[in-house]
């Protein structure tokens, strides 16, 4: 937001004292200084540059920015592999105890929406009929009664090495 000269001789972003303070102290990024001073985060960086004013690092600017503990919370969160007792491969975030099916993952690497994938009444299918064989082509997501029915009553037919539903319902 330019909205003042930045050559007024009481504007507020030249003040070295201020700059120093919003920056350093409060933690402010330049956009924001000139935001709140009416000034574009260029006349910030320049009049901090000529009262040569040092710049944070990454992890500094991180930190002003309340990335720092944010961060330092997501990597205390580790997700753990295993299999459960029914074949499937799931992960599992340690600190919430939340799991996830690693050919659900799978299916949204493909491009499926995760709405879909977790949605109540859908299941990722692993067409091969094996539960550990998370290759792309072998997932597929799709409604969990024809899903049922199809194991049920074995209407499947082989394509290309993998199994395909024969009659799936019309879902309309």
């Amino acid at each position: 937001m330019s909205t003042t000269n930045d050559q007024d001789s009481d504007a507020p972003w030249r003040d070295e004292e201020t700059l120093r303070r919003m920056y350093w102290e409060e933690g402010l990024s330049t956009k924001d200084i000139g935001d709140e001073l009416g000034c574009s985060d260029g006349a910030v960086l320049r009049w901090m540059d000529k009262h040569d004013i040092s710049r944070r690092n990454r992890l500094e600017a991180a930190h002003a920015a309340g990335c720092l503990e944010a961060a330092r919370e997501a990597r205390r969160v580790a997700w753990v592999p295993y299999t459960i007792s029914n074949g499937y491969e799931i992960w599992r975030d340690s600190k919430t105890g939340n799991d996830v099916s690693v050919h659900q993952l799978l299916a949204i690497a493909n491009g499926v929406d995760p709405h879909e994938v977790f949605r109540e009444g859908t299941v990722a299918h692993h067409r091969s009929g094996h539960r550990r064989d998370n290759r792309p082509e072998n997932i597929e997501v799709m409604d969990r009664g024809e899903h049922t029915t199809a194991h049920m009553t074995d209407e499947w037919t082989e394509e290309d090495g993998f199994p395909v539903l024969l009659n799936p319902r019309d879902e309309s």
